[in-house]
């Protein structure tokens, strides 16, 4: 007896690899972060419509490159960006996370431990 389309369908999928690829990846616990917008506070997760209007205010289009040009055009890019230094990244568990996640970051880089050191 033949398979039925589930089944056919279920295989296919299993047979499926995931797209992309990482050169590392590396997971810390949500709450080790806490991102802070200058002008805006805290800013918590899930981002609601009202919040993400006043983190458009404080950023620019985000602009990419082709050649030599850098350029804003929203039909390639449709994204915002805020400058690094409106942005403080810190939480309860941050300073204690922190030389984990880089020494681990390092580590799946395959960087030699002279590269980084973490001294958190």
């Amino acid at each position: 007896m033949g398979r039925t389309a589930r089944e056919r369908l279920a295989g296919l999928l299993d047979d499926a690899g995931a797209p992309g690829s990482f050169s590392a990846q590396i997971l810390a616990p949500a709450d080790a972060l806490q991102v802070e917008v200058a002008g805006l506070g805290v800013v918590q997760t899930p981002v609601r419509g009202p919040v993400a209007k006043k983190l458009i205010a404080v950023g620019r289009p985000a602009r990419f490159g082709r050649g030599e040009q850098t350029l804003t055009d929203t039909s390639v890019r449709d994204t915002w960006e805020i400058s690094p230094d409106l942005v403080t990244l810190d939480g309860p568990a941050w300073e204690a996370t922190l030389g984990v996640v880089l020494d681990d970051v390092r580590d799946e880089l395959g960087l030699p431990p002279t590269t980084y050191r973490a001294t958190v």
